[in-house]
């Protein structure tokens, strides 16, 4: 179904794809509604998506994964390879297979709402504010063609590395929407003998970080985990700290950094927060420490990188050319001593770790 034309300013033009009915109906009722917002189209099933994003292209698709036939991660598929357009994956399935999820923003989506999460298909009506402002963030996204950017290959890891030396103690990685492509673009460049801890903040709804921490161990040279409260930040390992908890990096005083995780204080707007986590590690570990802003929406990890840059820290920010959304690495960048393109960040770290000055940033 395409939705008539309206005049006026120019709206965020939507196609919104879903086998149900009922779900069709209910974002056609929500855009009546949002400011900014178009609906101009729908489709019930894959085959009718990749048509109707041809024919109309949209500034946004809203993307069921569960679909007959062609599902949405086959739909999403054709639609990137074709002309890549901001996806938001919005599905039942996004919570009760978190993987199914980080795949389909492997495959270029650049955000996702999980319909669920309202209760019953009666109530995703509630729904409606989160997946409007989803929308209007993603209508200024720069989204990824995969084929120019595949995601890395699982690997084998090898049994017994040994590290090598360091200079520096932590790194802090803080991302948001987009993230996880991201971060898959970082993590699995790391030899296997890296020798510095890593702490990652990504924004995402809980029961997310679990698989996402999994699906990085699978292609990674080194372990990648999600963080347990009191556990060592041992080097050379990636700990990803749990979604909906307050994260911070503490020393036991015998020169072990540990995760202190706990339930959120309100003091900073997400849990975790990349502001909260750099803070800690410029107060804990100051001049061995680096920190590193990725792409995201919102500010959160400006504060915080200039606070560990005062503390003498090394600061790193995704320059604009590769961020998917850039609030976060914008708010950043007048803190960061090194702006770099996605691909280069992981040699940043290896040159930093090994002393060596980088040659990678720009």
């Amino acid at each position: 179904m395409r939705a008539s034309a309206s005049s006026g300013q120019r709206a965020v033009r939507v196609l919104a794809v879903d086998d149900s009915a009922f779900i069709l109906r209910a974002i056609e009722r929500m855009a009546a509604d949002w400011a900014g917002v178009r609906l101009v189209g729908t489709a019930r099933n894959g085959e009718e998506a990749v048509a109707e994003a041809a024919a109309l292209e949209p500034d946004v698709i809203i993307l069921d994964i569960s679909m007959p036939g062609v599902d949405g991660l086959e739909a999403l598929a054709r639609i990137m390879s074709a002309k890549p357009v901001p996806v938001i994956l919005f599905s039942s399935l996004a919570q009760a297979d978190a993987d199914v999820t980080l795949r389909g923003l492997e495959l270029g989506a650049v955000d996702f709402v999980d319909k669920g999460s309202a209760g019953t298909a009666m109530d995703v009506h509630a729904l409606a504010p989160l997946l409007h402002r989803k929308i209007l963030d993603a209508a200024g996204a720069s989204p990824v063609d995969p084929r120019e950017h595949p995601a890395l290959p699982a690997i084998e890891r090898p049994p017994e590395v040994a590290r090598a030396p360091s200079a520096y103690d932590l790194i802090v990685v803080g991302t948001s929407t987009g993230g996880p492509r991201a971060l898959g673009r970082i993590i699995p460049r790391l030899p296997a003998d890296f020798g510095a801890s890593i702490v990652v903040v990504q924004h995402m709804p809980e029961g997310f970080t679990r698989s996402l921490a999994e699906r990085l161990d699978r292609n990674s040279a080194i372990p990648v985990s999600e963080a347990r409260h009191g556990a060592a930040l041992e080097p050379g390992e990636a700990f990803i700290a749990p979604a909906g908890m307050e994260f911070s990096v503490q020393s036991d005083g015998e020169g072990v950094l540990r995760a202190h995780v706990g339930a959120p204080t309100g003091r900073f707007r997400h849990a975790p927060s990349v502001d909260g986590v750099l803070l800690s590690a410029a107060d804990v570990v100051g001049p061995r420490a680096i920190g590193v802003v990725l792409t995201g929406m919102g500010e959160d990890g400006a504060e915080g990188l200039k606070a560990l840059r005062d503390a003498g820290g090394r600061t790193i920010a995704e320059s604009r050319n590769t961020t998917i959304i850039d609030g976060m690495p914008r708010a950043a960048r007048p803190a960061a001593e090194i702006v770099a393109p996605l691909d280069f960040i992981a040699q940043v770290l290896v040159d930093l770790s090994a002393g060596r000055r980088s040659t990678q940033g720009g």
